[in-house]
């Protein structure tokens, strides 16, 4: 789930509650122009990051020269202040906005998965997924997810989720114990709790191998910025089997369907970590 971060964990945490009161005063298109140009000034500022971005975005499109990446690169990091603007918006958004901007497409599948028993999502850093995971909740699927700690605004996220029924932990088995979600979500592009990378296979193989333990859908799930909102788009419903070699070929397509959006949605994917194999 999307977040700026900041140095100072006091800074954070004013910055996000100021920013809140802040664009909910203004007019939105306004807010959103704001936060493209504060995202620009942090590609200039933040060589290190907006590098990063352009090796993972490569990844996808290899065929790319040099000034078309950085393009798309600076297009990712210019959609990623629209998009903490968004969240910004959403800590104070009434209910019937989540109807109004976000849509499914493959919602059914879902369904299907929940009454199955339950859904792991796969999913990368691509659109917002406050919001979608906001409105998964309004539709009566909440979800969990594990997510890193935001120093110094983990009370702004933590009401924020809490006030759409999201549930969040460090790790995904404080999710897994006492009330059972029927929704889970990890993020292929996230590395865990102090880890220095991110390892997409290994996290789809861990998101494949807790859907066939569980008796789950492996659903992979991308969020995606429209004129008018986001637009969620499920994939193929995949049921993992507990041999090793069968979950591997779910894991690679669930991956595949991700590369596949991200490659035909350019510049939506905000990949700021590094990547391993």
């Amino acid at each position: 789930m999307n977040a700026i971060s900041l140095k100072s964990p006091m800074l954070a945490g004013l910055a996000y509650q100021g920013g809140a009161t802040l664009v909910a005063h203004l007019p939105e298109a306004l807010a959103r122009r704001l936060g493209r140009l504060a995202a620009l000034a942090c590609w200039h500022l933040s060589p290190r990051r907006a590098g990063r971005l352009a090796e993972n975005l490569r990844r996808l499109r290899p065929e790319l020269p040099a000034r078309a990446l950085r393009a798309e690169a600076r297009h990712a990091f210019a959609g990623f202040g629209e998009s903490v603007v968004d969240t910004l918006l959403l800590s104070r958004a009434p209910g019937a906005d989540l109807e109004r901007r976000v849509s499914f497409e493959g919602w059914e599948r879902l369904e299907v998965a929940v009454r199955q028993g339950g859904a792991v999502l796969l999913g990368a850093h691509a659109g917002n997924w406050e919001w979608a995971g906001a409105a998964m909740a309004k539709r009566g699927i909440a979800v969990a997810a594990p997510a890193r700690r935001h120093r110094g605004a983990e009370r702004f996220f933590h009401c924020l989720r809490q006030r759409f029924g999201v549930r969040t932990a460090r790790r995904i088995a404080p999710l897994l114990r006492g009330e059972q979600p029927r929704a889970v979500a990890l993020f292929l592009d996230r590395g865990g709790e102090g880890e220095a990378a991110a390892r997409p296979a290994r996290v789809a193989g861990h998101a494949a191998a807790l859907a066939a333990r569980r008796g789950w859908t492996l659903l992979p799930a991308v969020c995606l910025s429209t004129r008018s909102g986001y637009r969620i788009v499920f994939g193929p419903a995949l049921r993992p089997r507990r041999a090793r070699a069968a979950r591997r070929g779910d894991a690679r397509a669930a991956v595949a369907f991700l590369e596949s959006q991200l490659r035909a949605h350019r510049g939506q994917w905000f990949a700021f970590e590094s990547l391993e194999s």
